[in-house]
């Protein structure tokens, strides 16, 4: 099966959607953690399997993520 898993992070929050519904939001306080987001992930939601494509912007494109997953969605028909 194939997932759509979007990340942002905005300084305080890590937040997770699967497959464009919100699934995890994990709080921290920003000056405290210089983290890889994709490792926390990981470790929470266990990836078994291979990852197709993977995006990483070094801006904040949250306001755009709808529209992102729906283009990826577009491409590889992940989920309806």
């Amino acid at each position: 099966d194939q997932a759509l898993t979007s990340i942002t992070y905005d300084s305080s929050d890590v937040i997770v959607y699967y497959n464009s519904s919100l699934d995890l939001t994990l709080s921290f306080a920003s000056k405290l953690y210089s983290f890889n987001i994709l490792g926390i992930v990981a470790s929470i939601q266990f990836i078994n399997g291979k990852i197709q494509e993977l995006i990483i912007y070094n801006s904040d494109q949250s306001a755009n993520r709808t529209g992102i997953e729906a283009n990826i969605n577009a491409h590889y028909n992940i989920y309806p």
